[in-house]
């Protein structure tokens, strides 16, 4: 391994452990109970981006970050960058789609066609296109062997083209 790279990964982890004191040394009102790292970019390097969030007791994030101090090798690292971002959520459906789904329960529309507008309406007014994950688990068969009418998608699209093709 080279100096240069060596003191690349060095300089990560060195950052990513300092963020660990915003664990520590966060404002009182806010006692930070998990700071989860998603993310070192090195490519600037020797300016290194770290996205993290610092997980709240109790549930939610941060917002107060004005007590955050970074160190290399025991110096403070001064002029340092804090920005607040925009971070999608994680959204899996699952659908039990059993021989009821194409049952009509008085109505007109069959549970399956119940289930296709609610990913729907999701899709058009909830999800943030780009920043969301949407997953939906369908049973196994020959056409979903894995069980997976989606993974991950992050554009309305996906998800509206799958809800709306899927035949159980």
């Amino acid at each position: 391994m080279t100096q240069t790279r060596f003191s690349l990964i060095a300089r990560a982890l060195l950052l990513s452990a300092a963020l660990l004191l915003l664990a520590v040394g966060t404002a009182s009102a806010q006692v930070v109970t998990q700071l989860v790292v998603s993310d070192v970019d090195t490519s600037a390097f020797p300016d290194i981006t770290v996205t993290f969030r610092a997980a709240l007791e109790g549930g939610g994030s941060a917002t107060d970050l004005s007590s955050l101090a970074l160190t290399e090798n025991g110096e403070a690292i001064d002029g340092f960058t804090l920005a607040s971002i925009e971070a999608g959520t994680e959204v899996i459906f699952a659908i039990d789609a059993n021989e009821s789904i194409s049952t009509r329960d008085g109505g007109s529309l069959s549970r399956r066609e119940k289930v296709r507008d609610v990913l729907n309406l999701f899709a058009d007014e909830y999800m943030a296109e780009g920043s969301d994950l949407v997953s939906v688990i369908v049973p196994v068969d020959d056409e979903h062997p894995n069980g997976e009418l989606l993974r991950n998608g992050i554009f309305i699209n996906e998800l509206k083209n799958a809800a709306n093709f899927y035949t159980p």
